[in-house]
């Protein structure tokens, strides 16, 4: 379920109609590279808010078409300090 709001108005609730599997994010985690079943992979980032005053839930919905996923931790002050600290293979029945 996902609550949203809107300035000076009420929540809204949503829900999915359908099953996904979600892995958390840690603190230090700064972005995942997903290797899809295609054999391609793609580079998500992770923000603490993508706007003012905001903050963003820290989770990855992973999709039917997601084989595996290598996450990436932030160890030092430096934007390139940093190391892959998990390696997440999804299984699939």
């Amino acid at each position: 379920m996902v609550v949203a709001s809107q300035n000076k108005n009420l929540f809204k609730l949503f829900e999915l109609n359908r099953k996904i599997k979600i892995i958390k994010i840690n603190p230090n985690d700064i972005s995942a590279m997903i290797h899809l079943k295609n054999s391609k992979i793609q580079k998500e980032e992770f923000y603490w808010g993508s706007s003012f005053l905001s903050q963003s839930a820290r989770f990855i919905a992973i999709g039917k078409n997601v084989s595996a996923i290598d996450i990436a931790e932030q160890f030092g002050e430096d934007e390139e300090d940093f190391v892959l600290n998990k390696f997440i293979e999804i299984p699939r029945k």
